[in-house]
C-alpha cells in the first residue's frame, strides 16, 4: 500500500464524527480482534449489539446475521454505486443489500458516504 495518511482522510471525511459512538479504530476490541488474527484492518463501525462493518487493506469485513463475511472493495464499491443510483440520496441507508438475505450495515447515508470515501482511498492506494 502506498504511503497515505488514513487518519487524516478519515478526519476530512468526518467518519468519526458521523459514526459517533459506533466508530472503531486502533485500540478498540473489534480492531484488535482482527489484528490478532493477522488480518490488517484500519477502521470501522460497530453497533451496540455487535453488528459491524470494518475496513481492511483490500476488503471490508462485516457481521449482520451472526456470520462474519468478507467482501473485496471492488465488489463493495459496485454495490454502493448500484444502490445509490437505484435508491437516490433520500433513501434510508441503514443496511446496504449485497444479495438476497445478505446486507452490510452502513448506519445511515452520511456514514455510508464517509465509509465510501474511505474505501475509495484504500482501494485506489491498495
Amino acid at each position: 500500500m502506498k504511503n497515505i495518511n488514513i487518519k487524516a482522510r478519515i478526519k476530512r471525511n468526518k467518519l468519526e464524527e458521523l459514526a459517533d459512538t459506533c466508530f472503531r479504530t486502533e485500540g478498540d476490541e473489534i480492531i484488535e480482534k482482527f489484528n490478532r488474527r493477522n488480518i490488517k484492518v484500519f477502521v470501522g463501525i460497530q453497533r451496540y449489539d455487535g453488528i459491524y462493518t470494518i475496513l481492511g487493506a483490500k476488503s471490508a469485513y462485516y457481521l449482520t446475521d451472526g456470520i462474519e463475511k468478507e467482501i473485496p472493495f471492488k465488489d463493495l464499491l459496485s454495490f454502493l454505486t448500484i444502490n445509490a443510483l437505484k435508491n437516490g440520496k433520500h433513501y434510508n441507508y441503514e443496511f446496504l443489500e449485497i444479495s438476497d438475505n445478505n446486507n452490510i450495515w452502513v448506519k445511515d447515508i452520511q456514514t455510508m458516504n464517509a465509509l465510501w470515501n474511505t474505501i475509495l482511498l484504500l482501494y485506489e492506494n491498495g
